[in-house]
């Protein structure tokens, strides 16, 4: 490690261009009705423009089971976004969106189990672009209608969505504390939402807790081994653009670890993925333990924020969130809002993150580097399917 004079925090924006996506109307129309109104059906973003008239099946939570058991060749899948207590671990939306592909469905609705009219949105994208398959979100009040349909009746619908694709662009900002050395400490989060809600728990409250971060580490900079740099990714709800773009350009072997705070503040406890390294766990525990407040340690894998990018190449990363609360809850839907947030749950998440990320840039790094291989034998073990 080189040690140099220390670094005066700045703020540096990158952009970038990637498959952008524009939201149009959509709508369900079945034989008695049709449905177009915002709190009961949504476009999901990445999916292409399009309408597709046919049979509806209720796939239950959508899991691989109920996936394999379903005939959906040419029909319309409807998924709860719930996932069974009993499965060992959060399905996310663009796994189910994949298993209905590969079943050979026409369309996919995506039914919340959270009450309240909120039809939820989210990436169902690819790499380059919009997939094969239209999908919208449906409210949960409007997927219990269907539901109760698929059981009594065969039912057919039509599924409407219009949309425009095309290249757009983002941006990457970023500061730094600490002295220059040859490994630095990320905090990092992402400053990109959905254009239905001000986002305030995914992603507002996990930057302000980058700022908060930046704001007591400034305080005792001098205490910092390693530089400590913070940012926020652009275009993460669209296939973590922001932090894909510059895992591509970063020299990630001087990279100590990543610390990523995502959908946060929902309780006053905390949640830290570990992915799996080994001594990673560690600041975090060691913070809990001298503070005095709980802190759940999540060892499995967590691929679906900005983290991912740096742990699929090997970097130590952990994702922090809200521990307790019910999956996104109000995320992705018109009911994330400001007054859905406590600052109060947020301080009480920034001491313990504070002193953790101290300790990771004090002192010998908690964890190394793995082998990228290894992380796809992770994958593996727990049953996650991974994008390429």
């Amino acid at each position: 490690m080189r040690s140099g004079r220390r670094a005066h925090a700045m703020s540096v924006s990158r952009s970038f261009e990637f498959p952008g996506w524009e939201r149009g109307d959509s709508a369900l129309s079945l034989p008695d009705r049709r449905y177009g109104d915002t709190h009961q059906v949504i476009a999901l973003p990445g999916g292409p423009a399009g309408e597709v008239t046919a049979p509806l099946v209720d796939v239950g939570t959508g899991t691989p089971a109920e996936f394999e058991a379903a005939d959906l060749e040419g029909k319309l899948a409807l998924v709860s976004s719930d996932t069974p207590e009993d499965y060992g671990r959060w399905i996310h939306r663009r796994e189910k969106y994949n298993f209905a592909i590969e079943a050979g469905a026409a369309g996919f609705l995506f039914r919340n189990h959270v009450p309240g009219c909120l039809p939820p949105t989210g990436d169902i994208g690819g790499r380059d672009g919009p997939r094969s398959v239209p999908g919208i979100g449906v409210s949960r009040e409007l997927g219990a209608r269907l539901v109760r349909h698929c059981a009594r009746e065969d039912l057919s619908g039509t599924l409407q969505v219009d949309c425009r694709a095309e290249q757009m662009e983002s941006g990457n900002v970023s500061g730094r504390l600490g002295p220059e050395t040859d490994e630095m400490v990320l905090v990092t989060a992402h400053h990109d939402a959905h254009d239905i809600a001000e986002g305030a728990r995914d992603n507002g409250a996990g930057c302000a807790l980058v700022v908060e971060l930046a704001r007591m580490l400034a305080h005792i900079e001098d205490d910092l081994d390693v530089g400590v740099q913070f940012m926020t990714f652009g275009a993460e709800e669209v296939g973590l653009r922001g932090s894909r773009h510059h895992v591509e350009h970063a020299a990630l072997d001087r990279v100590r670890a990543v610390v990523n705070c995502d959908a946060i503040g929902g309780s006053r406890d905390l949640a830290v993925h570990t992915n799996g390294f080994d001594g990673l766990p560690d600041p975090f525990e060691r913070a809990a333990n001298s503070l005095g407040v709980p802190v759940n340690i999540k060892p499995a894998l967590a691929p679906h924020s900005d983290h991912w990018p740096f742990v699929r190449r090997g970097v130590p990363g952990v994702m922090a969130a809200s521990d307790g609360s019910d999956d996104r809850g109000w995320g992705h839907t018109h009911g994330d809002t400001l007054d859905k947030l406590d600052r109060r749950n947020l301080r009480e998440a920034a001491v313990p993150l504070a002193a953790a990320v101290l300790d990771i840039a004090t002192g010998e790094p908690p964890a190394t580097h793995v082998d990228p291989a290894e992380i796809e034998r992770r994958a593996e073990r727990e049953g996650q399917v991974l994008e390429t």
